[in-house]
Formats: C-alpha cells, structure tokens, sequence
C-alpha cells in the first residue's frame, strides 16, 4: 500500500507507474485509514496477466497428495502452521478462505513478502504455505518442496500431477491472482494510450508467452478501452440502492467494497475473514 499511495501522488506524467495485484482491492476494506482511493487515483493501462498459486508443503510432511494432506489435517491433536506474505495479501486471502472451505483451523504466520516465507517452508518452519506456480514448479520436481493442489482455474503444464481446487470439489476456492499496471488518475490519455500499445507489444513477446505458458499464467487480451469497461470494481457505487446494497451484503456506514469480477467473489468480503490464530514466525531473521 506504500507503493500504491506513492503512485497515486505522483505527477501524471507517464514515469511512475504501479504493477499491482489483488491486494490493492483486499486493501481498500482492510485499510481504511489510507491516502488515496484505488478507483478514483488510479488510470488503468492494462491487466498484465492472472497466474496460478498452488498449495505447497514442507518436503518432510508425510502427506503426498491431497486426500492424504486432508487426511493428515483432520488428525487428532494436529496443530497446522500455514505462511504467507503478509496481512492482506493474495496468499493470506487465499488461504483463509481455503481452509474455511476445508474446515479445517490453522495458524497463520504472517512474513514480510513471499520470499521469507518461502524460506520457512522450505526449512520445515511451517507446513503449508501459498507458493505461486512458477517458483514452486521446480522445487516440485527436484522433491524440494511438496505441493497439493494448484489455486487457480488454469492447469499447469510443469505440474499435471496437481488439480485446481475447483476440480477438487472446492469451487469457492477456484480463485486467480492478476496483476495490472496503472498510472496516476490525471495522466493524459495520450500517454496512457501510449503505454498502453508498448503494454501489447511486450505481451506478444514468444518468450514472454511462453514462460506464461509454463508457469501457469494467462495473459488478458483487452485493450485498454475494454479494460476501463471491465475495470475491476473496487468500492460500492454511491448511488446504488439500499435493495442492492443489501443483496451484496453490504453497508453505507462500512463504505463496502464491491466485488471484483477478475479478482474473486468473497475474499475481500469481511463475513468471510474468520481469521483464526496467527502466530510468529519461529525465526527473528524474517523481518
């Protein structure tokens, strides 16, 4: 959030730019007390790409697929320490709602970004961890990490042995992790335009594609007009009415987010964020 309120001050003049991903709406409920507002502060150049996530494990863990990781969970007395990135980020989101829909309690271990979190993982300091597909995969094939299943609603080409939570029976949990790049909201339309048509150049790159490919990224073929017409929404609109407002779940007086198409129905929504304990990690060094 540093970097998003940084971007949304800067002079509009193409130079300072924002690749953002889904935490910049899970902040917009999370944060309240911020100095910008995604939806006003930002112009939209361009939806970079949506990618896989997979749920990964410690290699000791003696679970090697996901009935038996399941089976392991629900064992008597199990105490489950899950990392992720940070508060607000797609992989706690995520993995809040995952194991909700597996009713299984954890503990979460909040780090300072992925790689630390990563880090533990590997070294056994938690068992379970969102690692991003790309990364995983040949950790995965070296049997340096295990990994159960992939968080997303695309298979992966380096990891076929792994079915999305979707497949699994756990459709709530078939959710993507997108990025895109944004300039200042009072940036000329001309420069946007302009970064816009280098944005589709660079996605049309063989290389780029297919290291989407392999790692279990889709690329988002919109131009730039299609995506402010599919912007995802961020806040309620203010002149909705209170029938809608209440069919959505929301409230005036939280200032409700709305939900965003591309991002994921529930995760942002706060009726859905029993957060359960959150432990420290067992390493000072992680900060």
């Amino acid at each position: 959030m540093i970097a998003a309120a940084k971007v949304a001050h800067a002079d509009p003049d193409g130079y300072t730019l924002l690749l953002h991903q889904d935490a910049l709406a899970a902040g917009m409920t999370l944060y309240p007390e911020r100095t910008f507002d995604a939806e006003k502060d930002f112009a939209p150049i361009g939806l970079v790409n949506t990618t896989t996530n997979t749920l990964a494990g410690r290699p000791s863990l003696p679970a090697n697929n996901f009935d038996e990781l399941l089976r392991w969970m629900k064992e008597p007395g199990q105490t489950i320490k899950v990392g992720h990135p940070g508060v607000g980020s797609f992989g706690h989101l995520a993995e809040v709602l995952i194991f909700q829909e597996l009713g299984i309690k954890v503990t979460q271990v909040p780090y300072r970004g992925a790689g630390p979190a990563l880090v533990d993982l590997l070294a056994g300091q938690v068992d379970l961890g969102p690692i991003s597909a790309v990364v995983a995969m040949p950790l995965v094939n070296a049997d340096k990490l295990k990994a159960y299943s992939l968080i997303g609603r695309k298979p992966v080409a380096g990891l076929p042995q792994l079915k999305t939570m979707g497949q699994l029976g756990y459709a709530k949990a078939d959710i993507d992790f997108w990025h895109m790049l944004l300039a200042p909201a009072r940036t000329p339309r001309p420069i946007i335009e302009k970064l816009n048509r280098a944005l589709r150049v660079a996605l049309a790159d063989a290389k780029l594609r297919k290291t989407y490919t392999d790692g279990g990224m889709d690329l988002y073929p919109q131009d730039e007009e299609t995506l402010r017409r599919s912007k995802p929404d961020i806040h309620c609109r203010r002149n909705q009415s209170e029938q809608d407002e209440s069919r959505r779940g929301c409230s005036r007086n939280r200032g409700c987010e709305r939900r965003q198409r591309v991002l994921y129905t529930p995760l942002t929504k706060r009726k859905f964020l029993k957060l359960g304990p959150v432990a420290q990690p067992d390493r000072a060094a992680v900060s």
